[in-house]
């Protein structure tokens, strides 16, 4: 299967949602508090706007396995998915934190 990123758009909410409000995520994050949907879509609305942000979704095929935001000052990347940690997928994983990100634009679309 190949490794591949998109830009987020709105349609992806739900699913950026359910990742962030996802207990695992939360128990890693600085705010450990569920996300809202308002304040969700709010922040994805500001960040999709944003010429200094980008947000990818990683697709493994047709499944969309992460998330990667970009921001100018700092790169956060951040891994999501439904899948068990089995050797395949760990290298999938780790293929995906490779993927440089100096081929990705911040420019604003």
């Amino acid at each position: 299967m190949n490794l591949s990123l998109r830009p987020a758009t709105l349609e992806d909410a739900q699913r950026l949602l359910d990742w962030r409000n996802d207990i695992q995520t939360r128990l890693n994050s600085f705010n450990k508090e569920e996300v809202s949907w308002l304040d969700h879509v709010e922040w994805l609305k500001k960040s999709l706007q944003s010429s200094d942000r980008k947000i990818i979704i990683v697709e493994w095929g047709d499944l969309s396995v992460g998330t990667i935001r970009l921001d100018c000052t700092l790169i956060i990347s951040s891994y999501h998915g439904p899948l068990l940690p089995n050797t395949e997928e760990k290298a999938m994983v780790r293929r995906c934190c490779r993927q440089p990100v100096n081929s990705l634009s911040l420019e604003k679309s």
